[in-house]
């Protein structure tokens, strides 16, 4: 289980709460730099963050969303993503409804 740390940062009379596990697309990249992302490795960024290459979107809030590494998915594999994902090279879309679709793997 993972633990969730807010911190209340007064702004202008209004109260905004920010999330520690929020990555910057900054973030991102140095982790591109330093190790690399893994097939199924998610994070949580901004909704402003544009989605790197390789990543897809699983879930979008009003402020923030979850994106996943797709790069390495076997043959098949089918994954369910917000209406709003970019679909990676060699990956098709299966069902599409209003706010999700799902998207598949065919390989190169």
């Amino acid at each position: 289980m993972a633990c969730v740390l807010l911190t209340i940062l007064p702004m202008n009379n209004a109260v905004q709460a920010q999330s520690s596990f929020n990555t910057s697309h900054y973030e991102l990249q140095l982790e591109y730099a330093n190790r690399g992302p893994q097939f199924g490795d998610t994070r949580t960024v901004s909704v402003s963050s544009p989605v790197p290459s390789g990543w897809v979107i699983t879930w979008k809030g009003y402020s923030s969303m979850t994106i996943k590494y797709v790069v390495g998915a076997s043959y098949g594999y089918s994954l369910t993503v917000s209406v709003d994902s970019p679909v990676p090279p060699n990956w098709i879309i299966t069902w599409k409804g209003y706010s999700s679709m799902t998207i598949e793997y065919v390989g190169n």
